[in-house]
């Protein structure tokens, strides 16, 4: 698996957004370089009119926790590791069959996190 952008990654929301630039949305990005890391797009802005206000609103929101979300991800994986490898010092074993009930189940669901980040659908 290759590295990730290294952290921290930023968030900016950028209200002209899109190929056409008629979608806003947050563009996560590596600070510095500005490279993007991708863009959580947003309903299209120009739609007008007050019945239309509560779910560009709704939308909106979506996005925004989406891309703390994403914002937040290498922090996560980060810690997600240091706490599987504490849990391995803990029980002086990487065997987790051997840890307690409760010390088992949260390794598994960590390493099944780890996982899930190293490894990509290809459906």
């Amino acid at each position: 698996m290759a590295d990730h952008t290294p952290e921290p990654w930023i968030c900016i929301f950028d209200p002209e957004g899109g190929y056409d630039g008629t979608r806003a949305g947050y563009r996560i990005m590596a600070p510095g370089t500005f490279r993007e890391i991708c863009t959580v797009e947003v309903n299209d802005w120009r739609i007008e009119g007050e019945a239309n206000w509560e779910k560009r609103h709704s939308q909106n929101e979506k996005a925004e926790a989406d891309a703390r979300l994403i914002r937040a991800a290498p922090k996560l994986l980060k810690a997600c590791q240091e706490a599987l490898r504490d849990l391995s010092r803990e029980y002086n074993t990487k065997d987790m069959s051997r840890w307690p009930g409760w010390a088992y189940d949260a390794g598994v669901a960590l390493k099944n996190g780890i996982t899930e980040v190293q490894e990509l659908d290809h459906e």
